[in-house]
């Protein structure tokens, strides 16, 4: 009695090992349908990622490559002028200073004759006639004119100053509008080679990804036949090695052979069902 309840239980261990190994077996040749589906796994090309910038970007990378160019430019535009404006104004200072200094001169010197010529009327005892007043008011005649030929000559050389200036302004403005027309051409230019070049890369990426999709198409449909016939042989392969009864139970034991297999799982299970022996 105990010897028929071990042997009894040795044939249910065999029976677990044999269902364990039946697995084992099928999991192997899945195993072996991934291994082939990994090696045909498409071209290997892979598409690139371009995001091409705006105008607008364009235009703002153009304004700051140029920026600092221009703005050295104009900044030695407006030094070269400034140093001739403090030449100019410092001639005007001088001129000032001149005018101030020669008014007081004349007036000192016409002022030192009129004291001179009361003295000399009241030692004559004159000082309250004709005579004494003629002198004085010839002195102040003579000071009034020399006061208006300074004050003539320093106009005519303000008045020179001036146009000096002037022209001085107007080279300035010219220049900076020089330099502003050469900025504007080339910004222009710079802006158009960037969207040129910008344009001409958009172009090469969608071609080069155009031939990398083609190419993946045409290899896909080529690596899933030839996966397919692969996967096909190596069934063939191991289920040739069972016996037509059990090569049938465990090909319809799964739905991942018909997964597979696709077109070739029929022709398979027909091979098997045409198979010899039981």
């Amino acid at each position: 009695m105990q010897f028929e309840k071990i042997k009894m239980a040795l044939s249910g261990v065999k029976d677990i090992l044999k269902e364990q190994d039946k697995k084992k077996q099928k999991s192997s040749l899945l195993e072996e349908f991934e291994t082939i589906d990994q090696k045909y796994g498409g071209s290997g090309l892979q598409e690139i990622e371009y995001d091409p910038p705006s105008d607008e970007k364009l235009e703002e990378i153009a304004k700051a490559a140029l920026e600092g160019k221009y703005a050295k430019a104009m900044q030695g535009i407006e030094d070269k002028f400034s140093k001739q404006y403090d030449a100019l104004k410092e001639k005007s200072e001088s001129l000032s200073q001149s005018y101030g200094d020669k008014l007081k001169d004349i007036e000192g010197y016409y002022g030192e004759r009129k004291k001179e010529a009361e003295k000399d009327a009241i030692k004559r005892g004159i000082a309250r006639s004709t005579i004494a007043a003629g002198q004085l008011e010839q002195y102040e005649r003579e000071e009034s004119e020399r006061k208006l030929e300074a004050e003539k000559g320093i106009e005519e050389q303000i008045g020179q100053l001036n146009e000096q200036i002037n022209s001085l302004e107007s080279e300035k403005e010219k220049a900076l509008a020089e330099q502003d027309i050469l900025y504007a051409a080339e910004l222009a230019n710079k802006i158009y080679k960037l969207k040129e070049d910008r344009d001409k890369k958009l172009m090469d990426v969608i071609k080069y990804n155009n031939s990398v999709r083609e190419k993946e198409k045409k290899s896909s449909e080529k690596d899933f036949l030839s996966a397919a016939e692969e996967k096909l042989a190596a069934a063939k392969k191991y289920f040739d090695g069972m016996s037509k009864a059990k090569a049938l139970e465990e090909l319809l034991s799964s739905d991942e052979y018909k997964k597979h297999l696709g077109a070739y799982y029929g022709y398979l299970l027909n091979y098997l069902s045409n198979k010899k022996g039981a």
